[in-house]
């Protein structure tokens, strides 16, 4: 099964990327979560990022921008890049 964000459709299919609204009426955190530790638990240092990489789940952010801001924002602190990212 592909997993995938929920977003809450609008009547424009021009809508702007900053104005997509994530929907929270299915459990998509919880499907997508799985997914990710079902596909690197075994690997080696895992333990070290699930948590910081579940902490992003368990919020919940309005639009899918901001979500996908915070994702990269964590990669980027995994891989200890500077981030010039408000």
């Amino acid at each position: 099964m592909l997993s995938c964000i929920h977003y809450k459709h609008t009547l424009s299919r021009k809508t702007i990327i900053k104005d997509i609204r994530i929907c929270y009426n299915e459990p998509w955190q919880k499907s997508h979560l799985k997914s990710v530790i079902t596909c690197y638990n075994s690997s080696p240092f895992f333990d070290y990022y699930k948590e910081k990489i579940s902490k992003i789940y368990e919020s919940k952010e309005n639009f899918l921008i901001d979500f996908n801001l915070k994702s990269h924002l964590l990669v980027m602190d995994f891989l200890k890049l500077n981030s010039s990212v408000n």
